[in-house]
């Protein structure tokens, strides 16, 4: 009697699984036999991202064998995680600049670029400026986040009348201007008390 029969082996179907989840091949059944691992071939894709395929062989005591092979496919599909400094507000006057945000990956390595900055101005020189960065991953997953500075001037001119003064009657005379250090001059009253 002479066993020409292969043993029937089943591999499990290929899967897909997220990048920086735990995996494994599923084992496959054979009705007949040992099994035995004949390859394993890993092609790298983008960042951590690969295939990997597995063939195992089922071979039975006369010398049959079988072969199937399962494919996990390990993709990266989640987006960088990024984190922008709170808002804030600077006095005018004093310097300024955006804080850059961080960023990480599951997945490997990320890029942060600025997206945009809007500029809206506001009274004499106050402002609010808006920045937007974007961490871009190297399979093209992306997020954004934004920082908004507002300048703001709560500081009052600095006003600096001349000192007071006393004139002959009878002599021409005027008010002194004072000086001011920001915005625009104005009389808010003049008041004249008779004398003798």
């Amino acid at each position: 009697v002479v066993d020409t029969t292969a043993p029937v082996i089943s591999c499990a179907g290929n899967k897909s699984v997220e990048c920086g989840s735990g995996w494994n091949f599923d084992q496959p059944t054979v009705s007949d036999g040992t099994l035995s691992v004949v390859s394993t071939v890993t092609n790298a894709g983008c960042g951590n991202s690969l295939s990997a395929t597995r063939t195992w062989r089922a071979t039975d005591a006369c010398g049959n064998s079988a072969e199937c092979r399962q494919t996990v496919n390990v993709v990266d599909t989640t987006a960088p995680v990024i984190s922008c400094v709170g808002n804030k507000t600077i006095e005018y006057g004093t310097a300024w600049s955006f804080d850059v945000p961080s960023a990480s990956d599951v997945c490997g390595t990320n890029s942060i670029s600025v997206v945009s900055t809007v500029t809206n101005t506001g009274c004499g020189n106050s402002l609010v400026a808006v920045r937007t960065w974007r961490a871009t991953d190297a399979c093209g997953n992306s997020a954004e986040c934004s920082q908004t500075v507002s300048v703001v001037d709560t500081t009052a001119p600095v006003i600096s009348c001349a000192g007071n003064k006393s004139v002959e009657c009878g002599s021409g005379w005027n008010f002194d201007q004072p000086t001011v250090s920001d915005g625009t001059l104005s009389v808010v009253s003049t008041v004249t008390n008779a004398g003798c």
